[in-house]
């Protein structure tokens, strides 16, 4: 099954145009402030709208802070996903969205080298209708060369996360990956991590802190470029 490809903090009509173009499958804009970040790639509703009205075969996801007027947005201007921080978990009437045929990307989860496998995805764990499509998992968004760390030195010690473990989940949740952003990390991750659902990426220039994986806008076309044409 080809890997779903989302990108995040989309922010232009033209942006939009082009990664559809690539492939992408999930174009997220983000309308809420995201704390994680201090750039420019908030949109207005009215911009949100014309970037979905550009696509024609790529999903429409939302991230904005909810409320009922919001909740009325994303149902008038018919947005495939809306997203939601972990942190919002218990925010909203899920029930709602169901009812509505609105599903839920849940991001902000993050996975440490030192972490348990069974607490990373403990806040889920007794909750009533997630409605969930995805969870955004970012991994070991610490370090810089993550997946190298993962795969190379946690085998070292038995007390660590290992990539058996991030599999083990997967075949429980729909997880969509975050980790550094190159080519060669991404491919292999794909290949030796077969149940995971895809690729998590998150466009940005100014990132309050270095705890999320995130790239600007012209590597992404690169590494979306040498995903389509195998290399």
């Amino acid at each position: 099954m080809k890997p779903i490809i989302k990108v995040d903090r989309v922010k232009s009509v033209e942006e939009a145009v082009e990664l559809e173009s690539l492939g992408v499958d999930i174009v997220s804009i983000s309308l809420g402030e995201d704390v994680r970040f201090d750039d420019n790639r908030q949109v207005s509703e009215n911009l949100a709208c014309e970037i979905r009205k550009s696509l024609s075969s790529s999903k429409a996801c939302c991230q904005l802070a909810l409320n009922e007027e919001s909740l009325s947005f994303i149902k008038d201007y018919n947005f495939d996903l809306i997203q939601l921080l972990e942190f919002e978990l218990h925010s909203i009437d899920r029930h709602f969205l169901k009812e509505d045929e609105v599903r839920i990307i849940y991001s902000g989860i993050t996975a440490s080298h030192d972490d348990a496998p069974s607490w990373i995805f403990s806040s889920f764990e007794n909750e009533d209708c997630l409605n969930a499509s995805y969870f955004h998992l970012d991994l070991l968004a610490d370090l810089e060369n993550s997946w190298s760390f993962l795969k190379h030195e946690c085998p070292k010690y038995s007390d660590t996360l290992q990539i058996s473990d991030i599999n083990n989940l997967a075949s429980q949740y729909p997880i969509l990956i975050g980790l550094n952003p190159s080519i060669e990390a991404i491919q292999d991750c794909l290949n030796i991590v077969p149940n995971i659902c895809g690729i998590n990426f998150t466009l940005a220039s100014e990132p309050i802190n270095n705890n999320v994986h995130w790239l600007d806008y012209s590597s992404l076309i690169n590494i979306l470029q040498a995903l389509r044409s195998g290399s």
